[in-house]
C-alpha cells in the first residue's frame, strides 16, 4: 500500500511539474496600446506566476482606460479578449501552486479582490464625519482639520476605482486600541470597556500630492479587542500583498472573519 501511495504521489509531482514547464515563458507584446508583459523565473514558481499575473493584469487595466469612450472598436474588444485569456492562463499557474501548498493565499486574495464596499464595512464620507460620531476616534485640531488616531497597521493598502480599474487610491490602517499601553510597556492584549479606546480598525484614505479630490474617505472595517485578534487578521499580508491593487478590500474581509470568530460586538 505505501508503495502505491509513493507512486501515486510521485505521479502528482510529475504531473505538476509538466504543468509548470507547459506554462512557460509565454507573453504579451509591447505596443502602441500595452506595455506589455513577460514571463520570467523568480525566486520560486509561484512568486514567478504571481508576478506574471500581475503583469498581465496591469495590461489588461491599461486596456481598459484605453477603450473608455472606444467600446465600438472591434480591435480593442479582440485585444482584451486575447489579454483576459493569458489572465486566466496566468491564475491558472497561481492556482496550481496553491493548491500544492507553495504559495501565499493572502497575496493573491488582495491581488484579485474587486473594489466593491464589503457588506461588513461601514464607509464615511471623511474624517470628520468618522470623527463626529464617536470623539474617541481622534481630535479636531486648531487649524480645523481632523486627526485619527491609532496604533497604524500600514500605509500602502490598495483600492481601485469601482468603474475605472485602471485608477487606485492608497490607504492607511489603524486600530483605536489603548496607544499609551501598546506602545509603552503594555502588549495591548486587553481593554476596559471604561476606557478611552473603542477597539475599532479603520482605513482612512491618502490624497498626497492629489489635487481636485473630494475629501478622503474612512472605512470603519470591525472591531477587534486584542492585538493577538488584530495580527491574525492582517499578520499574513506583507509588504508585496499590502501593495495589490485591492488589498484594502481583502484586508476588510480578513477582519470580518477574525471578528465573527472572535465574537466581537457588531455596531449594527
Amino acid at each position: 500500500m505505501s508503495d502505491q501511495n509513493s507512486f501515486r504521489e510521485g505521479f502528482e509531482e510529475g504531473r505538476r511539474v509538466g504543468q509548470r514547464d507547459e506554462f512557460g515563458p509565454r507573453g504579451i507584446p509591447s505596443s502602441s496600446l500595452l506595455p506589455g508583459a513577460q514571463y520570467e523565473f523568480r525566486r520560486s514558481y509561484f512568486d514567478s506566476f504571481v508576478q506574471y499575473e500581475r503583469d498581465v493584469l496591469a495590461n489588461l487595466r491599461h486596456l481598459q482606460m484605453v477603450r473608455w469612450g472606444r467600446e465600438r472598436e472591434p480591435e480593442l474588444g479582440r485585444l482584451e479578449q486575447e489579454v483576459r485569456t493569458e489572465l486566466r492562463r496566468a491564475r491558472e499557474a497561481v492556482d496550481a501552486e496553491l493548491e500544492a501548498d507553495r504559495g501565499r493565499s493572502a497575496t493573491v486574495a488582495a491581488l484579485r479582490a474587486t473594489p466593491q464596499v464589503p457588506s461588513s464595512v461601514r464607509e464615511y464620507r471623511d474624517p470628520r464625519e468618522f470623527l463626529l460620531e464617536d470623539p474617541r476616534r481622534g481630535h479636531e485640531t486648531e487649524s480645523g482639520s481632523v486627526e485619527l488616531g491609532g496604533a497604524d497597521f500600514g500605509f500602502w493598502w490598495g483600492l481601485e476605482h469601482p468603474f475605472k480599474r485602471w485608477l487606485t487610491t492608497g490607504w492607511r490602517i489603524s486600530w483605536l486600541c489603548e496607544t499609551e499601553k501598546f506602545m509603552f510597556g503594555g502588549d495591548g492584549n486587553s481593554h476596559s470597556d471604561k476606557g478611552d479606546a473603542t477597539t475599532e480598525l479603520y482605513a482612512v484614505e491618502s490624497l498626497k500630492g492629489a489635487t481636485a479630490v473630494p475629501p478622503p474617505r474612512v472605512w470603519l472595517l470591525g472591531k477587534l479587542r486584542t492585538r493577538a485578534a488584530v495580527d491574525r487578521a492582517l499578520g499574513d499580508f506583507d509588504l508585496e500583498a499590502m501593495r495589490e491593487r485591492n488589498s484594502l478590500v481583502a484586508a476588510a474581509e480578513a477582519v470580518a472573519r477574525v471578528a465573527r470568530e472572535e465574537g466581537a460586538e457588531n455596531w449594527d
